[in-house]
């Protein structure tokens, strides 16, 4: 199976470094335009609740008079952007300009989404040469996430070496115990990187066995003996402020870059699709590395762009 790295579409703007003032000869959005959309979208995306999308701001795009239309929705817990036609007919969810070079784009938004993932401290795992930055949004609880870690505990060195892993809390509503679980890491990292390896670990190791009734016994009597973790405050920093402020951080970014499931994966701010087997994740890796080596060397892009 062939392997892309990909972006969200609608990170395209959204994660932009800087806003450019539309062309001033175009007209700005009518009002019957405005309430066309606010009823449109009221009709076709909210059903069943008593709220409907808004546009809070509207823009033209530069040497364009596309509208980006700035909504936000009750209780949607976030803000969303949409393209609207000079002449108010089409909505879109997001533009591509084909003036602009594809790879240049995709590097652009790339890197404007690593930095959203890692400007705050968060668990990692460096490698001693690491060329590539990766970072996963997990849940305690996902099966599949234990899965990838094995997968990437499993990785030759040579390979692992080259790697910065970064994980992001994502517990899922439908897991029980998956956000107390979350707390339990946020506060072992809080401690130290060996604590939050050993919590982490153990989390995966106990998967099957854990209950949202008896994680806290779990906690403590698997990881009494191993003397790497502070039981007494890792469980005084459960219920702290602190840790809670973490953990909804982290969810705040999962919904700015629309992460929904886990494990879900950014490599170089670039979001991985479809990984299915160790296999797959070796070579996916190893083609990431292939592209970084091609544009550190002169007759890459760098040597190009000199």
């Amino acid at each position: 199976m062939q392997w892309r790295l990909l972006c969200f579409v609608g990170l395209t703007v959204a994660l932009a470094s800087s806003e450019t003032p539309g062309a001033s000869k175009c007209p700005t959005l009518s009002k019957e335009g405005k309430e066309r959309v606010e009823s449109y979208l009221g009709q076709r995306l909210v059903s069943g609740i008593a709220a409907k999308p808004l546009i809070k701001s509207a823009e033209s795009l530069p040497e364009s008079c596309y509208y980006k239309l700035s909504l936000t929705v009750n209780n949607a817990g976030r803000d969303f952007v949409m393209y609207l036609s000079p002449d108010e007919r089409f909505l879109s969810s997001g533009l591509y300009d084909l003036s602009v070079d594809p790879e240049l784009e995709v590097t652009r938004i790339a890197d404007n989404v690593a930095k959203l993932l890692i400007r705050d401290k968060s668990p990692r795992f460096e490698g001693t040469e690491a060329k590539i930055t990766m970072v996963e949004f997990v849940d305690f609880q996902c099966p599949y996430c234990k899965r990838f870690s094995d997968w990437y505990w499993d990785l030759p060195e040579s390979l692992r070496s080259q790697i910065t892993l970064i994980m992001k809390n994502l517990p899922l509503d439908q897991h029980p115990w998956a956000r107390p679980a979350a707390l339990y890491a946020v506060c072992a990292d809080l401690q130290s990187p060996s604590a939050f390896r050993e919590v982490s670990d153990f989390l995966f190791q106990e998967q099957s066995e854990i209950t949202a009734a008896n994680l806290k016994e779990k906690i403590g009597s698997g990881l009494r003996p191993r003397k790497t973790v502070d039981l007494q405050q890792l469980e005084a920093c459960v219920s702290n402020k602190e840790a809670s402020q973490i953990l909804e951080r982290d969810i705040g970014i999962a919904k700015q870059l629309n992460v929904s499931n886990t494990p879900t994966l950014f490599i170089d701010g670039r979001r991985v699709f479809r990984v299915s087997s160790a296999e797959e994740f070796q070579q996916l890796l190893r083609n990431r590395l292939a592209t970084v080596k091609t544009t550190e060397t002169p007759g890459g892009q760098e040597g190009r762009n000199r």
